[in-house]
């Protein structure tokens, strides 16, 4: 599943494996992975988004994933959540056949101040539109954040900031950006029609 490079838990800030479930009466930093530092920005440690993404991607229903309290990162006033996103796995990435469709537990930043859109039926926009994630021959639609605003994402090593190119692994299905859409974003209408 995108870039956990074969690894199947996270060491989190309470010293326990991200392969279970962390109720949420636990706390809002107990799910914090030790790859993390809550004062620092997430952004600048491809190895804490590599973390928060494991941890999330941990949890195996919607509940599990939707339990989990947000992160606060102090620098930059970051917030994290987990959100339980639709994903659509193709059979490749050139071709539209769908292999797939599935619930995955992502991790999300909260865009605070943008109202959540829907990727499939309003104007396309950078908060609102599917990620494709091309190694895994991907489309991912991130949920809302708890209360309505936009949950961007999913992260991982590639939403570091200076991350390799071997590290982008993922786009943006949105003309006008750069780098440009995959072609796997071709597939987008597909990916919101199928269930």
């Amino acid at each position: 599943m995108g870039d956990t490079n074969g690894e199947t838990a996270v060491t989190l800030g309470d010293g326990s494996s991200g392969g279970g479930t962390t109720g949420p009466d636990t706390g809002p930093d107990t799910w914090a992975p030790e790859a993390c530092d809550l004062g620092e920005s997430p952004f600048l440690s491809s190895d804490c988004l590599h973390a928060l993404q494991l941890a999330c991607r941990s949890q195996d229903s919607a509940k599990g994933c939707e339990s989990l309290p947000p992160l606060m990162f102090s620098d930059g006033g970051y917030i994290v959540h987990c959100g339980w996103s639709k994903v659509v796995r193709f059979t490749d990435g050139n071709s539209c056949m769908v292999e797939a469709v599935h619930g995955r537990c992502e991790a999300g930043l909260e865009h605070t101040l943008i109202g959540c859109g829907d990727a499939c039926s309003d104007t396309p926009e950078l908060h609102s539109t599917l990620r494709a994630i091309t190694d895994e021959f991907e489309l991912v639609e991130m949920p809302c954040a708890p209360g309505g605003t936009a949950l961007g994402g999913p992260l991982g090593r590639a939403s570091a900031v200076g991350a390799p190119p071997e590290r982008q692994n993922t786009g943006t299905c949105l003309d006008g950006v750069t780098p440009a859409p995959p072609p796997l974003c071709d597939c987008l209408s597909i990916a919101c029609e199928a269930r």
